[in-house]
């Protein structure tokens, strides 16, 4: 491929996803994490929830800000907190302006994420990869919200591109630099992400046998992990003291069945285990729009990747393309092993949200792509078959993509609030199954009424309801059933 053609292409691939994301960065309300993201980056500590204003970025000592996130004040992600206070600082602090920086971060990761195939496989390779990258909808999902993920995914691609060109290049100390200062940004930009420089370990353990590469990346990991430990003793033992408070509270709310949290089980790390991989392949896709069920959506996906791969694996392979296979497989999956790890320890399920392993996404992608590839060489009438199941994978999820982000505009919290202001009397109480929606909703609440709300875990697990005191008879506010945030799986947990 030419210079130009390839630069052609990668502009294309570049201006899709920017006008996918940019369409439909207003299309969401702004939610519970985002205002306390907001917040946090320039005040730097954990608000009540009656603590928000619209002037959050009233602090214009830049350095003192940088100080206070630094000292892991905010108890959120604190490199991706004075990203977003510098950013509104410069350009405003509304939902579009703080949302666009994820914005651009999601364009990038869908290039990277085409680089990094053409690095490891082939041109047709990433333009699969690509093609679901742009429509894939959690990268979407993370790209419009002003939250870190879309920032530390990019992060997390951008690091194992380059630990790639060490491994399979020439030497060459720019790559090497460039490696060290995306790990360490990755790192402070969310915890979580450090399974992925575990793997980049892990795999130059196994597999490097170059005597150069191996003193340069031992190096590299010095510097890495001497940097960690100065910015620890100097301010981040703080963090994880509120990390370690955090998920005590989490793990007492679990107790007390009114959080999104569940207390650890095996039925429970199997389902929940269950719902991650789903989601890391795209379960935001909704098959009852085609008429198809839960059971058949559950199966579709616990069978979409292995029957790729297993065409994959029944054609010759060279060893060194095994090897770059392994490589993604370990990238994509090991996030598995980690939340099951700190779920254990833990004795909850927070480890198993899906925003913790939102980095592990084109990684997963990658792998499908690999699989979906070699269809094509597969002289089989199989084939034909796993071909209408892929045109219904990307259909249902450019169908999905299109009702929530480019027509419906999810507005569900707004017609809430509306609702409740327009029917509450005095003493009536408005009944939630998550304390989250109650959050959600009293960000648009208008009226000046003192509003009786609880959580009552005994009602239906999608819908808000009023109880009116007068006549005793209950209204329904809301029903979530069938929308984009239906809890099929918290059902089954529920039972």
């Amino acid at each position: 491929m030419t210079f130009k053609k390839n630069t052609v292409i990668v502009i294309l691939v570049l201006l899709a996803a920017f006008l996918v994301r940019i369409y439909s960065i207003n299309h969401t309300p702004k939610n519970w994490d985002e205002y306390i993201v907001t917040y946090t980056s320039s005040k730097c500590q954990i608000p009540s929830s009656s603590a928000f204003d619209n002037k959050s970025y009233a602090d214009n000592n830049v350095a003192r800000v940088i100080n206070n996130n630094l000292n892991y004040e905010s108890g959120n992600c604190l490199l991706y907190n004075i990203i977003l206070y510098c950013w509104s600082f410069a350009f405003g602090s509304s939902d579009f302006v703080t949302r666009l920086f994820s914005v651009i971060c999601g364009a990038l990761v869908v290039i990277f994420t085409f680089s990094l195939t053409r690095k490891l496989f082939n041109v047709n390779v990433a333009y699969i990869s690509s093609a679901i990258a742009i429509i894939h909808p959690s990268l979407i999902q993370f790209s419009v919200l002003s939250r870190t993920y879309e920032f530390a995914t990019l992060l997390s691609l951008i690091s194992s591109f380059y630990f790639v060109k060490i491994i399979y290049d020439k030497d060459k100390r720019m790559n090497y630099y460039i490696y060290v200062i995306s790990i360490i940004v990755l790192f402070f930009a969310h915890f979580s992400a450090i399974y992925i420089i575990i793997v980049h370990a892990l795999f130059a353990i196994l597999f490097l046998r170059d005597k150069d590469k191996w003193r340069n990346l031992t190096i590299c990991g010095i510097i890495v992990l001497m940097f960690f430990l100065v910015w620890y003793f100097m301010y981040g033992y703080k963090g994880f003291q509120l990390i370690a408070q955090r998920s005590r509270m989490r793990l007492e709310e679990a107790k007390e069945m009114n959080n999104l949290t569940k207390v650890i089980n095996i039925k429970i790390m199997i389902l929940y285990s269950y719902r991650l991989y789903t989601y890391l392949i795209g379960d935001y896709l909704h098959w009852y729009m085609l008429g198809w069920g839960y059971r058949m959506r559950y199966l579709v996906m616990i069978l979409l990747i292995p029957i790729v791969f297993i065409f994959y694996a029944l054609r010759s392979r060279k060893t060194f393309e095994i090897k770059k296979t392994f490589l993604i497989f370990l990238l994509g999956f090991s996030c598995f092993l980690v939340a099951g790890i700190i779920a254990i320890k833990t004795r909850h399920t927070i480890s198993f949200a899906n925003q913790y392993s939102q980095f592990s996404v084109p990684f997963m992608i990658i792998f499908l792509s690999i699989g979906i590839y070699e269809i094509f060489f597969v002289r089989n009438i199989l084939k034909y078959f796993l071909f209408v199941v892929l045109i219904v994978y990307f259909s249902v999820m450019v169908i999905y993509d299109f009702n929530i982000y480019f027509v419906s505009k999810n507005k569900f919290f707004n017609v809430i609030a509306g609702k409740i202001d327009n029917v509450y009397e005095k003493n009536d109480t408005v009944f939630y199954y998550y304390f989250t929606d109650a959050q959600q909703t009293n960000f648009h609440l208008k009226s000046n009424k003192t509003i009786i709300q609880k959580v009552d875990t005994s009602i239906n697990i999608n819908k808000i309801i009023l109880r009116n005191r007068k006549c005793n008879r209950e209204i329904e506010i809301f029903d979530f059933t069938g929308g984009i945030i239906d809890r099929p799986l918290n059902k089954v947990l529920k039972k």
